[in-house]
């Protein structure tokens, strides 16, 4: 599976004064690995533990074994207003990290072709472990990451924040066209948010 390759700010010309030592990143920013965000003092960190039968339960492993984790983002206005994407159900809006990219740059890259918008990129806020077994045998079982990111508009445009729309042309392996899904700013959870993502909305209100 491969993307489309994500663009990268333009480097600056080279110092003309001797370079300083620049402070260590925070391992959020880009982190460098999960386990570095499991330990990580500021990062909540929550497991979770749900049972499938077998036929979904293999799916979701083969999914999970093809990926490095999934991702979901919190893009907020600076009133406390969620963005949610939605066909039958409300969730936050996420996708997929492949195993060597990072997470980042990702999040922020599929946001921004998702909804043709310019979006600021926060730190992880959180990262939840799905511990995924088999009906009848707990034993099996495997971890399926999920990272929490939070966001904000870069510059924000009227038209976007009064009616938010898809962009032109989308082609997304989540979303498709975006024809068949509803965008909307929440302020607070929706009746008929997806149940399984209740607790993540929350997270990102208020």
């Amino acid at each position: 599976m491969t993307r489309d390759p994500i663009s990268t700010e333009p480097t600056s010309e080279p110092a003309t004064e001797p370079a300083t030592e620049e402070p260590p990143r925070e391992p959020t920013d880009p982190f460098t690995s999960l386990d570095g965000l499991r330990d990580h003092e500021r990062v909540a960190h929550e497991r979770t533990e749900r049972a499938f039968p077998d036929e979904s339960f293999e799916n979701l492993r083969r999914r999970y074994d093809a990926i490095a984790g999934v991702y979901q983002v919190g893009l907020t206005t600076p009133d406390g207003a969620v963005l949610l994407v939605g066909d039958d159900d409300w969730a936050l809006p996420g996708g997929e990290v492949l195993a060597g990219e990072e997470w980042r740059a990702v999040a922020r890259g599929e946001l921004e072709r998702l909804f043709g918008v310019e979006v600021a990129l926060g730190g992880v806020l959180r990262l939840l472990d799905g511990e995924f077994t088999r009906e009848g045998d707990a034993a099996d079982r495997f971890v399926a990451p999920c990272v929490f990111f939070g966001a904000s508009l870069q510059d924000p445009d009227d038209a976007f924040v009064t009616h938010p729309t898809f962009a032109d042309d989308l082609d997304h392996p989540l979303y498709g066209d975006g024809s068949g899904f509803d965008i909307g700013w929440f302020d607070t959870v929706p009746d008929d948010a997806n149940p399984n993502h209740v607790d993540d909305i929350e997270s990102f209100l208020g």
